[in-house]
């Protein structure tokens, strides 16, 4: 998924990704979006901002629960928009 993100965002994401321990075992995560809302969106900054409600259910062991997350996309010089921030809340 680097190719949808900014340089900012692909480097924050590859040192998280450093930080996380090893997993045994399988796990993963599916998310379907259960709401989206515009916050802002400027095509002369060439950013948006997007408060969205994520389902999320976390395997092996089923855990379902609801997430708010904001979405920050900024427009690159080719006019692509990509990903320059995920900011998680808290679980619901």
């Amino acid at each position: 998924l680097s190719g949808f993100m900014t340089d900012g965002m692909n480097k924050w994401t590859k040192t998280y990704k450093q930080q996380q321990p090893v997993r045994d075992e399988y796990f993963a995560i599916s998310a379907e979006i259960a709401q989206i809302e515009t916050a802002n969106f400027s095509l002369s900054n060439r950013s948006a901002e997007f408060n969205i409600v994520v389902n999320r259910i976390e395997e092996p062991r089923m855990n379902q629960y609801s997430q708010e997350v904001v979405i920050s996309l900024e427009q690159d010089n080719n006019a692509q928009w990509r990903v320059d921030g995920v900011f998680w809340g808290e679980r619901k």
